[in-house]
């Protein structure tokens, strides 16, 4: 949170407020989660005002997964992503932008996966974004490489996309 304080939130949709030094927990607000979903990661705005919160359908055979935004003070719920294949989220430093994942690579055997990763990016206030060709809801990002070997971009794909400062748009083909 901005002021250094750490946010929790429970299975239930229930967050609360911890300090950094672990001694002083506080209830904040309840995030109305729409039945039959629940919380797998969450990604507070740098403001503290909103939640992102990517939520899973446990009962679908195939774990749908879609990024909803929550108000960090009311609990109230929209969904941003209308993918079904959405797991990682993190806002643009100005709060005006958020990024995510599609990830149609969970068909997976011996020899490999199918499908691929992308990661795109729209509008803070866009909402059922479908990031399919040709829907101009949302934009690809690609990210730049920090070193010849490439090896602190996977870096910053093993620990979630940290900064979002150092991805770019993709180039015009």
């Amino acid at each position: 949170m901005p002021d250094g304080s750490l946010l929790r939130l429970d299975a239930s949709g229930e967050t609360f407020v911890e300090s950094v030094d672990g001694r002083r927990v506080v209830a904040a607000t309840t995030v109305a989660l729409p039945p039959g979903l629940v919380p797998s990661y969450f990604e507070p705005s740098h403001d503290g005002r909103q939640l992102a919160v990517v939520l899973v359908d446990a009962a679908s055979v195939t774990a749908e997964r879609d990024v909803w935004l929550a108000d960090a003070a009311t609990g109230v719920l929209e969904r941003y992503t209308k993918t079904k294949i959405s797991s990682l989220v993190i806002w643009s430093p100005d709060d005006a932008y958020i990024a995510f994942d599609t990830d149609t690579g969970f068909l997976c055997n011996g020899f490999g996966c199918l499908g691929e990763c992308a990661i795109l990016y729209a509008p803070r206030l866009g909402r059922n974004i479908t990031a399919l060709g040709g829907s101009d809801d949302s934009a690809s990002l690609w990210l730049v490489p920090w070193s010849k070997s490439g090896r602190e971009t996977r870096q910053v794909l093993a620990g979630g996309l940290d900064r979002l400062t150092r991805l770019s748009p993709a180039p015009q083909q």
